[in-house]
């Protein structure tokens, strides 16, 4: 019963602090931060999709793309604060997340869609 109290403080402060954020797509499977939360203590941004080759993501915290220091596996990005160009600091923080197709003979790659959300460290 704590532990529900605790969550719904949470939640409260972060409804009050963050506009209502858009719904997670259907294409990934989770996102942590959660989208509009307010979290202490965050040490890393995760991203779960459901993509196959030839498609992949690409992580952008605060305006810098982070995909080539985040640790990679099938359907994972993990992005350590501190371990690339951004630092999880205490504020307001925009991710983005893009849903790309790899080029075919050579063409560039193709952006197919992004989700956009906030959350709050503290």
């Amino acid at each position: 019963m704590l532990l529900a109290a605790a969550c719904h403080k949470g939640q409260a402060k972060a409804a009050a602090a963050l506009p209502t954020q858009p719904p997670i797509p259907s294409w990934l499977v989770t996102v942590v931060p959660i989208p509009g939360s307010t979290d202490s203590g965050v040490m890393a941004v995760d991203i779960r999709d459901r993509l196959t080759p030839p498609e992949y993501t690409r992580l952008t915290i605060d305006g810098t793309d982070v995909t080539a220091y985040a640790h990679k596996s099938p359907g994972l990005l993990h992005y350590v604060s501190g371990e690339g160009p951004v630092t999880l600091k205490p504020g307001d923080h925009v991710i983005k997340v893009d849903r790309d197709v790899v080029g075919v003979g050579g063409a560039p790659d193709k952006l197919e869609a992004s989700y956009v959300y906030a959350f709050r460290a503290e």
